[in-house]
């Protein structure tokens, strides 16, 4: 457990590997959460900008904490529009260097955003402004 966070699922998953007792598993599990060693929150938050400033966008963030029987409620809420918005121009020009010239390369870029997590509402409101651009 001193390597990472865990999630409480992901622990129990784990201590219930070891250990058939069930009661003492949820004992340990209780007694760590309300000492503050584990708390899903937190384990959400960090894990929310750890992948966007990797540049993952909230689909892709809200799959992987889904995963991890964490909320994912709140990933749309964690960054407001803007910064959704700056972390898919990041995550662009890190793989593209000129805007979509025609259906193919905008095909591809797009393709490419939505597989690191964004919308196709934000990927195309963006890439129509960077068409826009001259």
């Amino acid at each position: 457990m001193a390597r990472r966070d865990h999630s409480v699922d992901e622990l129990k998953k784990k201590l219930l590997k070891r250990s058939d007792d069930i009661e003492l598993v949820n004992a340990v599990v209780n007694a760590l959460i309300a000492d503050r060693y584990l708390d899903d929150a937190r384990l959400t938050e960090l894990l929310t900008q750890a992948k966007y400033r990797q540049g993952l966008g909230p689909e892709r963030i809200k799959r992987l904490l889904q995963s991890k029987a964490l909320s994912y409620d709140d990933v749309y809420n964690a960054f407001n529009e803007s910064e959704w918005r700056v972390g898919l121009a990041m995550t662009w020009s890190k793989r593209f260097t000129e805007k979509p010239k025609d259906n193919k390369s905008y095909t591809q870029q797009a393709r490419y955003l939505q597989y690191r997590g964004f919308s196709l509402e934000q990927i195309n409101r963006f890439l129509r402004e960077k068409h826009e651009q001259q």
